[in-house]
């Protein structure tokens, strides 16, 4: 299953010209540009006076990511997006095969089980609904997309938040840190794509 789920993301991106021609007739990297502009706005969010390691962090993530897929370098920003918002449903899907794997594990206290089974729920429900984004997203609904979006990536830190205060009162590690993070991450890239495409 899980094989068949790589399979599917690459086969997506292999068609990504065809679904985007314009993409094909010339090539530049807009990756740069882009996570410059994803990262300022995301550290002046956080903070009026940004931290340049803030913002060499978020630059760095986003660069990271979308370079990881080779059509990024030959695309627009449009292509960019669709590669974002899969990279995004690529984490959910692996993170739902992570959570599984941590469940079968026999020495799991019941807390853990109980919110690992709740984000197990979160991240099934937000792979069916970015099949949903893809679809809008093609289809030049982008306010629908990215609502939708944002309730992925609120869905990651709910997660994030249960796991880590499963201990009641007691902060605990969280075991999907990583996956919760990086789901955080692609989503705000994704948004922020989509919002450059309004401009």
């Amino acid at each position: 299953m899980m094989r068949q789920s790589s399979i599917f993301f690459l086969f997506i991106l292999f068609f990504l010209f065809m679904i985007f021609p314009s993409a094909t007739s010339w090539c530049t990297n807009l990756v740069d540009d882009t996570c410059q502009n994803y990262s300022r706005s995301r550290v002046y969010l956080q903070d009026p006076t940004p931290d340049y390691n803030a913002f060499a962090y978020h630059y760095n993530f986003c660069k990271a990511s979308l370079e990881a897929v080779p059509a990024s370098r030959c695309t627009d920003l449009r292509g960019l997006g669709f590669i974002a918002i899969n990279l995004l449903r690529y984490n959910t899907t692996n993170t739902q095969w992570h959570i599984r794997g941590l469940l079968g594990r026999k020495r799991l206290d019941e807390p853990s089980k109980r919110h690992l089974e709740s984000c197990l729920h979160l991240y099934r429900d937000n792979a069916k609904a970015l099949t949903e984004v893809l679809k809008e997203y093609v289809a030049g609904k982008l306010e629908d997309a990215a609502g939708h979006v944002a309730s992925v990536m609120i869905s990651a830190a709910n997660c994030e938040y249960g796991l880590h205060f499963r201990g009641l009162h007691t902060p605990w590690d969280s075991p999907l840190t990583k996956q919760n993070f990086d789901a955080s991450q692609l989503a705000t890239i994704s948004l922020s794509i989509m919002d450059m495409q309004k401009s």
